[in-house]
């Protein structure tokens, strides 16, 4: 019973930690040629049209799901940084 309550808010708080990371983390690593939907203008991937879509202006725009794994994956690199760092001192 306690899983079936705790799995949707761990799922779901990943889900926004990701994005979140992402929405920063993307835009940084790609010096700004790459946005997380929604960007300023509102423009949204849409879906079966892939995961990122390029605008008239040349700026990529990549899906929030995307997102939420490179910023999902951002962690997992940090964490092992960290995990190598302490552990082969």
């Amino acid at each position: 019973m306690l899983e079936a309550i705790l799995q949707p808010v761990i799922e779901v708080a990943l889900q926004l930690a990701g994005y979140l990371t992402g929405y920063v983390v993307v835009p940084a690593f790609t010096l700004g040629s790459v946005l997380v939907e929604p960007d300023r203008k509102k423009e949204v991937v849409m879906p079966l049209g892939g995961r990122v879509r390029r605008r008239k202006d040349g700026v990529y725009i990549m899906d929030a799901e995307l997102a939420s794994l490179c910023g999902l994956a951002f962690w997992l690199v940090v964490g092992a940084c960290v995990y190598g760092y302490y552990h082969f001192d």
